[in-house]
Order: C-alpha cells, then structure tokens, then sequence
C-alpha cells in the first residue's frame, strides 16, 4: 500500500487540481473539461450553458421577437460574466494554494535533506 505523502493530502484538498489538469491550453483556464470542475462552480456553468443553449434556440428558430432575443441575450451576457468571474477566483485560489503548497513542500524536502545530511554527520 502506497504511503500518504504530504502533497497528497494537499493535492486532494483542492478542488480545482483534476480541472487544472485537464487544459488542453495552460493560457487558457477555459480549455479543461468542464465536468472536472468543483461542484459550486459546475452550476454555474451549468446556467451559463443552458443561457447559451437557449439565446442560440431562440435566434434560430425565428419564432422569438426581437425584444425578446435581446433579453435573452441580456441573460446570457450575464451568465457568462458570473461563470468568467466565479472560474478566474477559482484559479486564482488554485494558484496561490499550489505556490503556498510548493513553498510549503520544498520546505519540507529541505528539512528533510537537512535531517538526512545531520544522521549522516553523527554516524
């Protein structure tokens, strides 16, 4: 059985790590797949998908008045700034997280080398 390490744990306490690892993009944190993202931020997208769904519905089938099209439009602009703001905090989260957890780790592995340089000195 394979031993839980420090990164491990830490590694699972973020919710976005599988996303962030899906981009297809690395500049672009909109290339992942969409089904990896936390559950919080999946609604979310969830609304903004339908909002696009249904704006493209409604501008194709040709039965939905202009007013109307414009509102629907107004709901989909909406949607996708609340989906753009909600994933670029998410990210943002996730990135200083990893920099704190790498700091954290490379702290780790330093004191780690220093016990081992230490036994080795008194042996």
């Amino acid at each position: 059985m394979r031993e839980l390490t420090y990164e491990d744990s830490q590694s699972k306490q973020n919710p976005m790590k599988e996303y962030m690892e899906s981009l297809r993009n690395q500049d672009d944190i909109f290339s992942g797949d969409e089904y990896l993202l936390p559950s919080d931020l999946l609604k979310i997208y969830g609304k903004y998908e339908i909002a696009c769904e249904e704006y493209h519905s409604a501008r194709c089938s040709g039965l939905v008045c202009k007013e109307d099209l414009e509102d629907i439009g107004n709901e989909l602009k909406t949607a996708y700034k609340e989906y753009r703001t909600a994933m670029k905090d998410a990210v943002s989260q996730y990135q200083s997280v990893t920099v704190n957890t790498t700091a954290e780790s490379d702290i780790h592995k330093e004191n780690d080398q220093e016990e081992e340089r230490s036994y080795r000195f008194h042996r």
